[in-house]
């Protein structure tokens, strides 16, 4: 059961086209590196740790990584470790998504996948299992763990129009994201400016939350997966440099 909550949960919360964005906004953007600490709960019960840094490799690409592994209770009974990595290209104007990898192991379903995006042609090549298909996509579509840094960046700019293309899967969907306030909230960090955004869904009955920090690059400092059982999992900032 914990092994099934904690790999499950980490797609909806760690839960591309091209970043249209001005040369200066996105160079000031991807040269700001973080490393940032969480927690990942379940119904206030500690079952995992995340990491979550953006850095350079080389000139030419930026690495958007998240690694996670069980922690507490869920330890007993699964290793589990989940790593999902979305890599960008800079071509000297702008940033282009070019590769996105989810990788579990060390439980009894280890998964590894690629999405890597073929701009020239419009199309993005999946590999799961060893099989690879292709599949087109519009402009402005992403993978879904490098949408975060463009909500991020819309963020700073002032954007209010929050929704976004994402290859997963195999398949595109629509994220569409709003805005529903600014919020003071409490973390290990301190008290935070947040604001705090909502990705929007046709069942209601699942919510997904996250609260930004505006003084901080708009890092998520909380995220919250509310399921269709009514069981809340949240992934909560413990440090960032």
């Amino acid at each position: 059961m914990i092994t099934s909550i904690f790999s499950r949960v980490l797609g909806p919360l760690l839960a591309s086209s091209i970043l249209c964005v001005s040369n200066s906004v996105a160079t000031e953007f991807f040269n700001s590196e973080f490393t940032a600490k969480y927690t990942l709960e379940s119904d206030g019960t500690l079952i995992g740790r995340t990491n979550w840094s953006l850095s350079y490799d080389g000139n030419l690409s930026v690495i958007f990584l998240s690694e996670s592994k069980v922690a507490g209770i869920a330890a007993f009974f699964t290793n589990d470790e989940i790593i999902e990595r979305s890599e960008w290209l800079n071509t000297g104007d702008r940033f282009l998504p070019s590769r996105y990898l989810y990788q579990r192991t060390g439980g009894k379903k280890n998964k590894e996948v690629y999405v890597d995006f073929d701009w020239a042609n419009g199309t993005v090549k999946n590999t799961v299992k060893g099989k690879t298909w292709t599949m087109e996509v519009p402009e402005k579509t992403f993978d879904k763990l490098g949408y975060i840094l463009v909500m991020m960046s819309d963020l700073q700019q002032g954007k209010t129009d929050l929704t976004y293309q994402i290859a997963d899967g195999g398949k595109l969907k629509t994220y569409k994201m709003e805005v529903v306030r600014t919020e003071l909230i409490p973390t290990k960090i301190g008290v935070i400016n947040t604001y705090l955004v909502r990705r929007l869904r046709e069942d209601r009955k699942r919510e997904t939350l996250f609260w930004l920090a505006r003084e901080l690059q708009y890092i998520p400092v909380k995220v919250e997966h509310r399921d269709k059982n009514g069981g809340i999992i949240q992934l909560l900032i413990e440090g960032v440099n």
